[in-house]
Order: structure tokens, then C-alpha cells, then sequence
């Protein structure tokens, strides 16, 4: 719920109708904090500084972002830490506060870069474990035909065998008929 009431004030502030949009912010952000969901209560406030941030309230945005920004840190979540970094940069900016602005501008860059970094990485990795499927897939069909050929060939062994079996048996009630008809007579 404290996601959905995030969504709608985002959805509001970016129509331009504040108020509606800092009461579901402010929903969320009550029922992240009531229930204990740390990830959602710095996302709620991410998004109230943005919403601050928009209508030039640059304080309130800080008092917001601050606690948010910690909170993305303390998680580790990139999301979060990229999204509270942009919003820091704007609070400071807004506040002339040149120099922490360029830090937190900066943290947003290496972040930001960091996460395309990590996508190349994802797409390499998963080029690299498409192959490796691919080519495991080859082996194990394969081994499936040789499996069928040794099947194939056990078969015909067993057959040769049972054939060999009854012929022999065949070749020794022949041998002990004929020496039981000679000793007979």
C-alpha cells in the first residue's frame, strides 16, 4: 500500500496538483514508517523531496532527503542512492550550497555510471551463460546418442547371445540324441 500511495504522488506531483500529491506521499510515507519497511520510508521521502524540490522548497526538500539518503546508504540500495543523491543535489543547489552540491552531483554520476557499468556486466554475463547452455546443450544430446548407440548395441549383443544359447543347446540335445541312438543299438 505504501507503494501504490508513492506511485499516485508521484503521478500527482508530476500533474502539477501538490496537494493531492503530498497527501498520498504523506500516506506512504506514514504506513512505511508504521510498518516498519525501511526501503519504502526512504523512497516516500525521496519522493516528497521531489516533490519540495519542484515547488522550490529547497529547505523542506533537505529536512526530507537527508534521513533518505542515509537510509539508501545504510540498505545499499543503488536505486535509492542514485535517486537521493539527484534530489540532494537539487536541495543544495536550490540552497547555494555550491559545494555540497558538486558532491552530491558527483556521487549521482559515479552511481548512475556504476549501474551502466553493472548492465554491461549483466548482458556480458548473460551472453557468456547463453553459450555455456548452448554448448552444454550440445554435449548432453551427444551423450544421448551415444547412449542410444551402446543401447542399440547391447541389444543386438543380447540377441546374438540368446541365439547363440539356443543354437547351442539345439547343437547339444542334436549330439546327445544321436549318441544315446548309438549306444542304444
Amino acid at each position: 500500500l505504501s507503494s501504490v500511495y508513492n506511485d499516485l504522488g508521484i503521478y500527482y506531483a508530476d500533474k502539477n496538483q501538490y496537494k493531492k500529491a503530498l497527501s498520498y506521499l504523506d500516506s506512504s510515507l506514514y504506513i512505511s514508517k508504521k510498518n516498519k519497511i525501511t526501503y519504502d520510508e526512504a523512497n516516500a521521502l525521496i519522493s516528497l523531496a521531489r516533490l519540495y524540490n519542484t515547488e522550490k522548497n529547497y529547505k523542506k526538500a533537505w529536512l526530507y532527503v537527508a534521513p533518505a539518503h542515509q537510509y539508501a546508504v545504510k540498505l545499499g540500495n543503488l536505486s535509492l542512492r542514485i535517486n537521493s543523491a539527484l534530489e540532494l543535489n537539487r536541495a543544495f543547489a536550490g540552497l547555494g550550497q555550491i559545494a555540497n552540491a558538486y558532491s552530491s552531483i558527483n556521487e549521482y554520476v559515479y552511481l548512475k555510471d556504476g549501474v551502466k557499468n553493472n548492465e554491461s556486466i549483466k548482458k556480458l554475463t548473460a551472453y557468456n551463460y547463453s553459450l555455456n547452455l548452448n554448448f552444454q546443450r550440445h554435449i548432453l544430446e551427444l551423450q544421448r546418442h551415444d547412449r542410444s548407440l551402446l543401447i542399440t548395441q547391447s541389444a543386438r549383443f543380447r540377441r546374438f547371445m540368446n541365439r547363440f544359447f539356443l543354437f547351442s543347446i539345439i547343437i547339444l540335445i542334436i549330439v546327445t540324441t544321436i549318441l544315446y541312438f548309438k549306444r542304444v543299438k
